[in-house]
């Protein structure tokens, strides 16, 4: 019940901070079948009928014969009057009886009126609730018994559509679960406009076999077997069955007026999840790496071994050689023609070979056969070809593998940018499941946390850039989701409820991280992916601290409460409002080098160069930097657009005018970091952060990992884990000095004036892929890295250490509002200053931890230079929360632009507030 407050409190400060108007933001939710009953285990009931959109309306059957009234799409159902047939009776669906003994379900349509057979005085009347309508009977209009005019006229069209009044007549779903559904999400879904994506995607027992195995026929059992979703398991539910339940979420989302609502299946890739288990994988071994946990191996699919089944798109079975990719393509066109589904989701192990960690197929390094390495990744690609390519007319949508963007490259040999510059994937889905992650006691994965999230996601965002450059020209631009898990559908974690302030932090936080174009323009998110609509806990019970909701619609098929929709509708549309008018983002900049990438996996593709930007990335945002945005290195650097600060990672080959740029960047003060193994930064950049030589002095090779003691610049001794590396010497130019120097007196961190380079820690084991001490060392070179690069517009001068992480955002909206007084409206723009903070890493640490956060809030001083809002004359500020529902406060500034802002952040928990002059 705490929660359920505290969610109700962060409604009502939302509602205050932004009406809830519509966004362009696609929306896209997720749910799964398992709390679902089948349409015959339904108890039987009467069936609503709904009036909805004009231009979907669907056909009925008037019968001259037994005169019923019965909707296409199910003509075992006939129109029904529920009562006496008097007035204020309602009218729903029935099952059909034999009507010459139901008078009930006997109807003349005399071409304008629609009324019971032999009751002419009375008609069929609709009377509006929202969105959705109650039919019931009326006097007719006109008759000696009316007292008020009704409009109850009807116009049967040529395609047997029921109009009245501009809206159609629809038989509503017979199923209850998928009505509590549609109902429930329909807010969401409402939320978009325009040419918005509105997309259902469900999980109907997660493995390829629903696709792969297919054989065209209406009768074949489901080919799964899932112990706790008995009634959609092989040998109780059949293709028909699943159809007609989609047929519903149809019949219902029309009725509503989701009449742009899309459908949608995922698949992944693994041989076994949940206790389900894959029969094709099975049948075709030889295209799964099977050591440990079976999964889909792209570099082997290329060819399968015959078989005789009969595949829906081959009846006579295959031929030694067929390509898994071509079969799996030519199989969903089927699939998705009979199931009506125009949104494909390829999850983990299709689009990726591995999950939650900087590993692949060959271990935790590509493969030094480069040959080897193009099979898996252009496997990938193939997948992608060959589903698009059969069933052009869908949506096809990749799914990341929660981990290093650059590994998931580097490592997994998955190039989301050459995926996305082939042009047929549709869109890219960050998995970012943080609180599933970092916040259940039983995993504590910080390495999969929030911050490293945000860091995915900006590197994907460089990535998707890429690729969307190179496209056809005829091909629309790869989108890019991001992931906002809410609970889950088969675990029992409940990120919504248990932590709604880190759920709040990452939808703010992913939504506006964003990708830098050379003009400047920012490039956000398309839209929201919602994980999940329901969760079998919530069913069953088993969550810890299931909420006191007695609501009919929160058990039986598992929903979020309407308190938790009402909150996620309103912070999206808080967050979009948002992004749409953010006109600044302050802090360094990321910047992607592509290049130097591409030339390790041509040369030396099992090398690591400490070339793992986003990880690096996520332990520095900890300790208050700013990082929200990123460019690619190609693009140049203007000083103009990147005079917050340049984050640089592996870049090798520059040019003399990008060494400039960053030089002038440097010189006004503002951060530069240099990152990665100093083998791969160019000697030109090196020379800006003191460092005289890359000293390769054994051999011209490359010492070992180092894990050990470490000399901080403070004279503190760290512990730091640095994997195969190259010391560097320090310039006597004035101001250079060594940050980081090894128990054996090597150096990887230096700084001169603005400029540091390092070569950051990094995991002693990859695989595991953790932040205990005993595998990444701890993150003091981070710290003092951030230290160093802390920016100028907005920064952390009070209540942070390295025992207190705290993750600062900060960026400038400029909106549109009414200055005028009276009758005379007059539009100007006021830019505000956002901050967002996050108290992220107290929930625990999980023994000795590379951040060990203490478990408390935090209070924190942020100093705010206000002339980023162009405003360099207001002394007077105002300053409101916009998650918390306070008082707001009035600030002064005094002669100067620095303004000093105290706030607290919860336990496990983040906060917003806007800062405008008065």
């Amino acid at each position: 019940m705490a929660d359920e407050l505290l969610i109700q409190g962060t409604l009502i400060a939302l509602l205050a901070f932004v009406p809830h108007i519509a966004t362009a933001s696609d929306r896209i939710v997720e749910f799964s079948t398992r709390t679902l009953p089948r349409m015959d285990q339904l108890k039987p009931a009467a069936v609503p009928t709904v009036l909805g959109d004009v231009e979907h309306a669907p056909s009925w059957i008037i019968s001259t014969v037994d005169f019923t009234l019965r909707p296409s799409s199910n003509p075992t159902l006939c129109l029904d009057t529920l009562g006496s047939q008097d007035v204020g009776d309602g009218i729903a669906l029935w099952t059909c009886q034999n009507s010459s003994l139901n008078y009930n379900q006997q109807w003349l349509w005399d071409g304008v009126h629609l009324s019971p057979r032999g009751l002419p005085l009375l008609c069929v009347s609709g009377s509006a609730i929202g969105i959705v309508h109650t039919l019931s009977l009326q006097r007719c209009e006109g008759s000696p018994l009316s007292s008020t005019h009704v409009d109850i006229d009807w116009e049967l069209t040529s395609n047997n559509a029921l109009l009245t009044n501009g809206e159609a007549l629809y038989p509503d779903t017979a199923h209850p679960g998928v009505r509590d559904l549609v109902d429930r999400f329909s807010p969401v879904f409402f939320d978009g406009f325009g040419d918005s994506e509105q997309v259902l995607v469900g999980c109907y027992g997660w493995m390829l076999d629903l696709c792969i195995s297919f054989t065209g026929r209406s009768d074949q059992m489901l080919p799964t077997i899932d112990p706790e979703a008995p009634q959609w398991s092989t040998g109780n539910a059949t293709y028909a069955d699943l159809k007609l339940l989609l047929d519903q979420i149809n019949i219902a989302a029309a009725a509503r007026g989701l009449v742009r609502l899309k459908l949608g299946a995922l698949f992944v890739g693994w041989a076994n999840l949940y206790n389900l288990q894959s029969n094709f994988s099975r049948r075709h071994p030889e295209i799964y790496d099977t050591s440990g946990m079976w999964r889909l191996a792209h570099g082997k699919a290329w060819h399968m071994n015959s078989d005789s089944y009969p595949y829906a798109s081959a009846r006579n079975g295959i031929t030694e050689g067929t390509s898994f990719f071509e079969l799996f393509g030519r199989q969903w066109a089927v699939l998705s023609q009979y199931l009506s589904l125009d949104v494909i989701v390829l999850r983990d192990g299709m689009s990726t070979f591995a999950n939650h960690g900087r590993h692949g197929p060959f271990g935790d390094a590509a493969n030094n056969n480069v040959s080897l390495n193009a099979l898996w990744v252009n496997g990938v690609r193939e997948l992608f070809k060959q589903t698009k390519t059969a069933a052009p007319n869908t949506m096809v949508l990749g799914y990341s593998q929660a981990c290093s963007a650059v590994g998931g490259w580097r490592v997994a040999l998955s190039d989301l940018e050459q995926v996305v510059a082939d042009g047929y994937i549709d869109a890219w889905i960050d998995q970012s499941w943080a609180g599933a992650m970092e916040d259940v006691p039983t995993r504590k994965s910080k390495t999969l946390g929030w911050t490293f999230h945000l860091a995915y996601i900006l590197v994907h965002r460089a990535q998707i850039e890429g690729g969307n450059r190179q496209r056809p020209p005829s091909t629309p631009r790869c989108k890019h989701y991001v992931l906002h898990g809410m609970f889950d559908a088969y675990e029992g974690f409940d990120t919504i409820h248990k932590v709604p302030l880190k759920m709040q932090w990452g939808l703010w936080a992913f939504s506006h991280a964003a990708f830098v174009h050379p003009s400047g323009r920012l490039v956000f998110a398309d839209g929201h992916y919602l994980s999940w609509a329901n969760s079998y806990s919530y069913v069953t019970g088993s969550l810890a601290n299931p909420l006191d909701d007695d609501s009919y619609l929160d058990r039986p098929t598992g929903l979020l409460t309407a308190t938790d929709i009402a909150w996620l509708c309103t912070l999206l549309a808080a967050v979009d409002n948002s992004v749409a008018h953010t006109h600044h983002l302050a802090g360094p900049t990321a910047v992607y080098d592509r290049g130097t990438l591409e030339t390790v996996m041509e040369v030396n593709p099992d090398d690591n160069v400490n070339e793992w930007l986003d990880e690096q990335l996520a332990i520095v945002i900890k300790y208050g930097i700013p990082v929200f945005k990123i460019a690619r290195i190609e693009d140049g650097l203007s000083p103009a657009v990147f005079a917050d600060g340049i984050l640089l990672s592996v870049p090798t080959t520059v040019s003399a005018e990008l060494v400039h740029n960053v030089s002038v960047v440097a010189k006004t003060g503002a951060p530069v970091a240099l990152l990665g193994r100093c083998t791969h930064v160019a000697s030109s950049l090196l020379a800006l952060a003191g460092v005289s030589r890359c000293d390769a002095r054994i051999n011209r090779t490359y010492l070992p990992p180092y894990y050990g003691d470490a000399l901080l610049e403070d004279h503190l001794n760290a512990t730091v884990s640095i994997g195969r590396y190259v010391p560097v010497v320090v310039s006597a130019v004035a101001g250079s000095q060594p940050l980081v120097t090894l128990g054996n007196g090597d150096v990887v961190m230096t700084q001169h004036d603005h400029v540091v380079y390092a070569q950051l820690n990094d995991y002693t084991s990859p695989v595991t892929a953790n932040l205990a001490v005993a595998n990444y060392g701890d993150t003091s070179p981070h710290y003092l890295l951030a230290m160093h690069l802390r920016d100028r517009s907005a920064r952390i001068v009070g209540g942070m250490s390295p025992t207190q992480p705290t993750s600062l955002h900060v960026w400038t909206v400029a909106e549109p509002w009414d200055s005028g007084v009276g009758a005379f409206p007059v539009y100007a723009t006021r830019t505000k200053v956002m901050l967002l903070l996050g108290n992220l890493d107290a929930n625990f640490c999980g023994g000795p931890c590379a951040v060990p956060a203490k478990q408390s809030q935090r209070i924190v001083t942020v100093e705010v230079d206000t002339a980023i809002t162009g405003d360099e004359q207001s002394q007077r500020w105002l300053l409101q929360s916009v998650t918390e529902f306070t008082a707001p406060i009035v600030l002064y500034s005094g002669t100067g632009s620095l303004l000093n802002v105290t706030v607290t952040i919860a336990y496990k928990g983040s906060t917003v507030y806007s800062l405008e002059p008065l």
